[in-house]
């Protein structure tokens, strides 16, 4: 008789022969002459006319906004769904396109996974269904809740998820009737200007204000400064790294604020080593590991190591040699040091596997993996750096509970995400209460995190460092109490 467990193993299994063949047979192999090179990025393709939503300077951007912001007050949470209900058919309908330039202008990422993440982003951001007034009562009271607008939101964005970052946040912050004023990364400037436009017009279309979403085309340090610190920002939300988080955090408004991950994943005995293995390949491998909720380092006892490593092979991994190992961390690295945390090197970010084996000179480039296995010792700075890349560390360790302790030590303390693969209720939850993250995914790939293939809502803003987590519809509005006596002022019963 089959069992779920047999079935969720053929599915996964399924899965990763499907991604194996696509990866063979979607691409040319790579052809390896001469010395050792750095892959250019790929050049940006023309995008779409840029109509209503954009303005160059900060404060038009605002002022825009806040004249939309107007209009916005007098609009129903019915008429609101009706246009997010316009933005998610828009975003759905232009993935391909917007995904494709996406990955041509960054250099970044799988498009197919980009086109994946976009369509999750349209139709798994919650929106106004969160925001319905809500009512509890006793025989003496009824207390009703409801939900107002910030005003106006301004939204700092990485180059990682340009796309998917204005769709979700375009739904998320319009549901409670804000509005949105963007500002790209330099690097993923034309595909946020397509995103906003696209969400921009959709929204004009359904009868709102097209400038309920705008975009700064001003970009940088000093621009990111003025429009953080700006008096006409109600509310302040930044996705990306350390530097841009501890700037935000300085302003006066309120912060939500999504920094770094160095996400460890820890597989004990219990384990099924094939499942496992399937799932960190594929959580690892997506979108070239740009992501911060994703699989950075793999803890396992030494018992189980030698079959999770055979599983990731078996799965589609290149398992590096240990002269590889010693390339890879030269290139890859900028000043890599035992147990210290190093810059990765910026031209092989987001980069394909088989990119990166190949400047390497690595005859594993012909294979096209879609990531590169490393087993390292604990103090390998693999461990230590946040490799967004398709280069997964995998650390052997003495037991299950010397692999939670050094997965804590490699969280460094950003309480943002971990993935456990057990079997075992007791350590799952030893896990869960040790690691104390943002975001803990058991037995599933890490973008199971953002709604990709789970029932968790999507996200690009898992606000780990100002507590909100992985932030909603609910997280972008105020929230209000009325309570009523229907005891004509009768102390009456206390409970």
């Amino acid at each position: 008789m089959t069992t779920a467990a047999d079935r969720d193993r053929e599915a996964i299994a399924a899965l990763v022969a499907k991604t194996r063949s696509a990866a063979r047979t979607g691409r040319p192999g790579v052809a390896r002459t001469g010395p050792p090179r750095i892959p250019a990025a790929p050049q940006a393709t023309p995008s779409a006319a840029v109509r209503g939503g954009i303005a160059a300077a900060v404060d038009a951007a605002i002022a825009r906004a806040r004249a939309a912001r107007i209009q916005l007050q007098a609009t129903t949470l019915e008429e609101r769904a009706a246009a997010i209900a316009a933005v998610r058919e828009a975003a759905v309908a232009t993935a391909e396109e917007v995904a494709r330039l996406s990955h041509d202008e960054t250099g970044l990422g799988r498009y197919d996974d980009k086109v994946v993440m976009t369509r999750a982003a349209a139709v798994r951001t919650p929106g106004t269904e969160l925001l319905a007034p809500a009512y509890t009562g006793t025989r003496m009271s009824v207390a009703r809740q409801r939900t107002s607008a910030y005003g106006v939101i301004a939204s700092v964005l990485p180059m990682t998820v340009p796309n998917e970052a204005v769709v979700s946040h375009t739904i998320a912050m319009l549901s409670g009737g804000n509005a949105v004023v963007f500002m790209s990364h330099p690097s993923a400037a034309r595909t946020t200007a397509a995103a906003v436009d696209i969400c921009s017009q959709a929204l004009a279309g359904a009868g709102l204000p097209a400038d309920a979403v705008t975009l700064v085309t001003a970009s940088g340090s000093e621009a990111a400064v003025e429009l953080m610190r700006h008096p006409g920002i109600d509310l302040l939300v930044v996705t990306g790294g350390g530097g841009v988080v501890a700037e935000a955090m300085k302003v006066p408004v309120k912060s939500i604020c999504a920094g770094p991950g160095n996400t460890p994943v820890i597989v004990d005995e219990t384990a099924d080593p094939t499942a496992a293995a399937a799932c960190i390949y594929l959580g690892s491998s997506f979108d070239n590991t740009v992501g911060c909720i994703q699989e950075k380092e793999v803890f396992v006892p030494h018992r189980a190591a030698k079959g999770l490593v055979s599983a990731l092979a078996a799965a589609g991994a290149h398992i590096a040699t240990a002269a590889e190992i010693d390339a890879l961390t030269d290139l890859l690295l900028t000043d890599p040091r035992p147990g210290q945390s190093s810059a990765v090197a910026r031209d092989f970010i987001g980069r394909d596997a088989s990119l990166i084996l190949d400047a390497i000179g690595s005859s594993g480039a012909a294979t096209l993996p879609r990531s590169v296995v490393a087993v390292v010792e604990p103090d390998h700075p693999f461990i230590w750096s946040e490799m967004l890349l398709p280069v997964l560390a995998v650390c052997p360790t003495a037991s299950a509970t010397d692999a939670l302790d050094k997965a804590l030590e490699a969280e460094r303390g950003n309480r943002h995400s971990s993935i456990v693969h057990s079997r075992d209720p007791r350590y799952l939850a030893a896990c869960e209460r040790t690691l104390d993250v943002t975001v803990l995914v058991r037995n599933a790939p890490s973008f199971a995190s953002v709604g990709v293939g789970s029932a968790q809502p999507f996200t690009v803003t898992l606000a780990s460092r100002t507590g909100e987590g992985p932030t909603t519809a609910r997280n972008f509005v105020r929230h209000h109490h009325v309570i009523d006596s229907i005891s004509n002022g009768s102390a009456g019963d206390p409970v």
